[in-house]
């Protein structure tokens, strides 16, 4: 596993947004892909674990230090019923039975790509 520092991947993503001959879908979907992370907020630690390492033979103590983050609870996919479905649909102006369906198809679509 390779790990770059912020900057470093700021570098990255100019070379991959520079405009070039003959130029790669995939080139342009990794500097979408970078460009989103880079995006996000840095984590902030949620703590620090100090460990003694060594007491030297003046008395003097040497610790290290080490951050420690903790994930945000993830929420479970709350999904809508036929009915809240048809709410919706009615709603909207549009409460034929395809749009209840259509509207079923994309929330399924959403739960697979997001879970």
């Amino acid at each position: 596993m390779i790990t770059l520092t912020r900057e470093e991947a700021q570098q990255v993503l100019k070379v991959l947004e520079y405009p070039g001959p003959s130029w790669p879908e995939s080139r342009t979907e990794l500097a979408v892909a970078l460009r989103y992370k880079l995006s996000a907020a840095e984590p902030v630690p949620t703590g620090f674990i100090r460990t003694l390492v060594k007491v030297h033979a003046d008395g003097t103590e040497t610790w290290t230090e080490e951050a420690f983050y903790t994930a945000p609870p993830q929420r479970e996919w709350q999904g809508l019923t036929e009915q809240e479905h048809a709410n919706i649909a009615v709603e909207a102006g549009c409460a034929s039975a395809d749009w209840v369906f259509y509207g079923a198809a994309v929330e399924r679509a959403l739960k697979e790509k997001n879970t």
